[in-house]
């Protein structure tokens, strides 16, 4: 014989709780209840609504005013046959469903087994609901956040590094002579974006081409303390650096050997250039304060101004 369907709305929304609510903003995080219940019996579907919607409110609390604006959770117990039950809940497009068996119940305790399964049911969902939900607090990481750190010279929250490299240097003073040769630069870490670098050059000059050919043996060594300070990053993999030092100019065939003074600053660009290398490339200013000079020329072999661009590759330890 076909079951009759009958379907009651209960007259007030519950609020789904774990507890009573601490402040009126937890009502807001808990979804309304509707509860449906389809019977062949109207005094049984009837009682059984009034018992389950009792036994949500007394197990979990009312939280009056919950938020109208978010969807409820919808509650079905359908009556299968005359012994089993199904009932089905829908949490927030989460739906889950148990069937009861009650035939070994008695008829009077019927409705009050359907409430606590019913409860017990609706209290699982929710529970999964907050287990798999990341606090609002604690957003989940956005993809960027969990890449690689990106390679290159270390930040300040890195260890500092030590580094030795390997070069060419050109250094033009336009109102005399020009040096060109290799250079070494052993870069001692005081912090991770600060460090002293231990400059050493063997350079020849190369004369203006209107001088005598006399000149081009002249032979040179250029030793150095430059501090060296990370001051941008316009890219995860660029890195520009300032330094400021004092060289020492010995010109070795004069006799006796001159020796002279020269301020530097300038800057350097980095590249990583494979695991623990690096490629500098840089842009100096010097200035001699007093002119090298040499019996052998009437005239200053090195004064005034200078620029001086250089490349290398570096090793960091």
């Amino acid at each position: 014989m076909p079951l009759t369907k009958t379907t009651f709305l209960a007259p007030t929304l519950v609020a789904l709780l774990l507890g009573a609510p601490a402040h009126a903003s937890e009502c807001a995080d808990r979804p309304r209840v509707q509860v449906h219940v389809e019977a062949a019996r109207p005094a049984l579907a009837r009682r059984t609504l009034d018992l389950v919607t009792a036994e949500l409110t007394a197990r979990r609390g009312s939280c009056e005013g919950a938020a109208e604006d978010r969807e409820p959770a919808r509650i079905l117990l359908r009556w299968l046959d005359d012994s089993h039950v199904r009932i089905e809940v829908e949490l927030r497009g989460v739906r889950a469903e148990r069937d009861v068996n009650h035939a070994e119940i008695p008829t009077d305790g019927v409705p009050a087994a359907l409430a606590i399964a019913t409860d017990e049911l609706l209290r699982s969902l929710y529970e999964e609901e907050r287990t798999t939900t990341p606090p609002a607090d604690e957003p989940e990481s956005d993809a960027s956040e969990l890449e690689a750190p990106p390679s290159g010279p270390p930040d300040s929250s890195e260890r500092a590094s030590h580094s030795f490299g390997l070069g060419l240097a050109f250094e033009a003073f336009p109102a005399t002579r020009s040096l060109v040769g290799p250079e070494a630069r052993l870069g001692i870490a005081l912090s991770p974006r600060l460090a002293l670098d231990l400059h050493l050059g063997l350079f020849a000059l190369v004369p203006p081409f209107e001088a005598s050919a006399r000149d081009h043996h002249h032979r040179l060594i250029q030793l150095g303390v430059h501090a060296r300070h990370e001051i941008a990053r316009p890219s995860p993999s660029l890195t520009l650096s300032a330094i400021a030092g004092a060289d020492a100019l010995v010109l070795l065939d004069a006799s006796p050997v001159v020796a002279r003074p020269a301020l530097r600053v300038g800057l350097r660009a980095s590249l990583p250039a494979g695991p623990r290398m690096r490629l500098d490339a840089g842009l100096d200013a010097m200035w001699l304060p007093f002119a090298v000079e040499t019996s052998r020329v009437n005239e200053p072999v090195l004064s005034g101004f200078g620029l001086a661009p250089s490349v290398g590759w570096v090793a960091t330890f």
